[in-house]
């Protein structure tokens, strides 16, 4: 596994390693956390983050008139 990684802060990240090497998985993860505020990841989610989506019951409640 080969991960490299450039930041627009000038910061960079590589690595070659065994498959699924779990130590450079979290080098990765460090990496890209520690350059979230520059913009080169977005913030990672929560497992305990409130959903943000909203749910709409859009079923009719009356019933429609059958057209011939």
């Amino acid at each position: 596994m080969f991960v490299e990684m450039s930041c627009s802060c000038g910061a960079s990240f590589q690595t070659d390693a065994q498959d699924n090497d779990s130590i450079a998985m979290l080098w990765a993860t460090q990496f890209s956390n520690a350059h979230v505020g520059c913009g080169f990841m977005s913030k990672p989610t929560t497992l305990d983050s409130k959903e943000k989506t909203k749910r709409y019951d859009i079923t009719r409640k009356t019933p429609r008139e059958k057209e011939l």
